[in-house]
């Protein structure tokens, strides 16, 4: 079982990854929809795993905010983007992260990373 932090923006997607995860025995310990918001819950708490949306609004991305997380903490970031932009592609190359997967995300995609923990 892992703790998963969900930041996403787009709340249809939120809770369809909380039902999938929990079916399989995940806990979701925390669904926030800004960069900001992610930092802020890190600094607090210390998921197993993080699905990081690159595309949040705010003032910062989800790259950049991993970028900030991974300088308190060591966790596992999964990129989800529904751009397949180069340069976000490019901008993650330098970033320590389990995955970079284009959204529409296939529950099973997740579960298999979850299995590597």
């Amino acid at each position: 079982m892992a703790k998963i932090l969900i930041v996403e923006d787009e709340a249809i997607i939120v809770y369809s990854f909380k039902i999938d995860l929990e079916e399989h025995g995940n806990e979701i310990c925390g669904m926030v929809s800004t960069a900001k918001e992610a930092i802020e819950f890190v600094q607090e708490y210390e998921p197993d795993l993080i699905l990081m949306d690159i595309n949040l609004s705010g003032d910062i991305d989800g790259i950049q905010a991993a970028e900030k997380i991974l300088e308190m903490k060591s966790i596992p970031i999964v990129f989800m983007t529904g751009y397949t932009h180069k340069r976000n592609a490019e901008r993650v190359k330098h970033i320590d992260h389990l995955a970079y997967i284009s959204k529409p995300i296939d529950p099973q995609q997740i579960l298999k990373l979850i299995e590597k923990l």
